[in-house]
């Protein structure tokens, strides 16, 4: 079997090739960047945002330095420190005046502007960023989309932490849609299980948003599952994030009991399907999956302990072959199905071993 590989498109790749190129930046004055109002200078920043993009959009040598100074004009990190108030103003121009980027009929001017929203989540973390966001995920290009997952993972948090805003609903189910529209763009994935790993975030945030961002991890993880019923996935090392998730204790202890439910059977369908493909490859693409085997069956042991015996078999398959992965994952389940909660377990998918072979995965570069 072919390992699956990262490849760049040269349109993706152009939009990168500009920033070799030596240029002067004009950035916006110190005392525009860090006044407290902006009722003046409005007119004088929407000519400044205009000018970058007309620059960006040409996709020559100067687009590179052009997409960085318009990116930069919020960012803290740098010896001036953009008010409040700047932020505000600077994103209301954007939006508007980055509309030529994000409608452009090449992917390579439309991917430098989805960089730009990207950018400007990371230094404001604006909430007013969200309807760039999602026009962003909602491009045709898969490279810009994985732009807008990024961007949408910065901003999900705090939306999050808001029990009265419908924001994070419909930014978060924007991520699962560019999951499912890229099933074969591993990139993607390990964005997606990033943004809803709320678990790191600091203040740490509450029950609610968990429950919110673990109803999303659940989705990803299923649809996931599918895909390795079907065949082999992209990047299937991404199946390494969600178990240790979803075993966290301030996750367990936040989830509904539904929640509770589905986290065992994405678990329980996770080792049965990645074992099945761990037992039909060979070499370091075994070596691989029996990554994403340990994980789940690891999880599983964590939530229910009694499953230590059955589970055995899952942490090493070399000498196991495809018939005997069935009968274990029977074990498996009936040993967790002893435990009320989780009763109503389903069994496993039965993979499809025939689809081995896939052609490698493409993604989005970046």
């Amino acid at each position: 079997m072919m390992p699956l590989r990262i490849v760049v498109t040269s349109a993706v790749a152009s939009a990168f090739l500009c920033l070799s190129t030596p240029a002067a930046r004009a950035d916006l004055p110190k005392d525009v960047r860090e006044a407290k109002s902006h009722d003046t200078t409005k007119s004088s920043i929407d000519a400044y945002v205009a000018k970058l993009v007309t620059q960006i959009a040409a996709n020559d040598a100067k687009s590179g330095v052009a997409r960085e100074e318009l990116a930069s004009q919020s960012d803290v990190k740098g010896p001036i420190a953009p008010t409040a108030s700047f932020n505000l103003t600077y994103i209301s121009s954007v939006s508007t005046g980055i509309q030529p980027l994000l409608k452009h009929q090449e992917a390579a001017v439309r991917l430098n502007g989805a960089i730009v929203v990207h950018r400007l989540a990371v230094a404001t973390q604006q909430a007013t960023l969200q309807p760039l966001v999602e026009q962003v995920m909602n491009d045709t290009a898969p490279a810009v989309q994985l732009w807008g997952v990024k961007a949408a993972g910065v901003l999900l948090p705090s939306l999050f932490s808001n029990a009265t805003t419908l924001g994070s609903e419909k930014l978060s189910a924007g991520i699962v849609a560019c999951v499912k529209k890229n099933p074969r763009l591993g990139a993607v994935v390990q964005e997606a299980y990033k943004a809803f790993d709320l678990t790191a975030v600091t203040p740490a945030l509450g029950a609610p948003a968990l429950v919110k961002a673990t109803d999303r991890m659940n989705e990803v993880l299923a649809f996931r599952v599918q895909q390795y019923a079907a065949g082999m996935p992209a990047d299937p090392q991404s199946e390494r994030a969600p178990p240790l998730y979803l075993i966290k204790g301030v996750v367990t202890k936040a989830n509904t009991p539904k929640q509770t439910n589905e986290t065992m059977q994405n678990l329980s369908d996770l080792l049965a399907v990645s074992a099945q493909r761990t037992v039909a490859l060979q070499g370091a693409d075994r070596a691989r999956m029996q990554n994403v085997v340990s994980g789940a069956a690891g999880s599983i042991r964590v939530l229910v302990p009694t499953t230590k015996d059955v589970t055995a078999i899952f942490n090493n398959l070399a000498n196991v072959q495809a018939g005997a992965v069935m009968p274990a994952m029977a074990a498996v389940v009936n040993e967790i199905k002893k435990v009320s909660t989780y009763s109503a377990l389903r069994d496993p998918p039965t993979v499809k071993l025939l689809e081995q072979a896939v052609p490698p995965a493409a993604t989005a570069g970046g």
